[in-house]
């Protein structure tokens, strides 16, 4: 990951930066939703998701980031999520990955990934 990619924001600015964030990646590409991950201790991390199921209020999507203070997240989990009434997405739960950045199907065999449908095709 490139340190550039890494915004660091000041608490009292975190939802600000929040949807800003939000909105111009929706503009970008709009299956890519930002969401808000919190642990128990208050530690906030803020990452994309491809969403794979639902709308951009609940759903659930392949988490596109590798975390940078929430270790024992992986690039390529499912993420489960729920908008909140201040319109803030908060990640809900997590499913340990691997899985399919189109369809959300757990990958059992990275090295020989076919979705049902295609195994149906051969």
């Amino acid at each position: 990951m490139d340190k550039k990619d890494i915004i660091l924001t000041p608490s009292k600015y975190g939802k600000d930066q929040y949807f800003k964030i939000l909105k111009q990646g929706q503009k970008e590409n709009p299956n890519h939703i930002y969401v808000w991950f919190e642990n128990n201790h208050g530690d906030v991390e803020r990452m994309w998701i491809n969403k794979v199921e639902g709308s951009i209020k609940s759903g659930k999507g392949v988490l596109l980031n590798e975390p940078a203070l929430f270790t024992e997240l992986n690039y390529g989990d499912l993420v489960e999520y729920l908008m909140d009434e201040d319109q803030v997405i908060y990640a809900t739960s997590i499913k340990k990955g691997p899985h399919c950045m189109c369809c959300g199907e757990f990958i059992e065999d990275e090295d020989n990934a076919l979705h049902n449908s295609d195994k149906d095709k051969m």
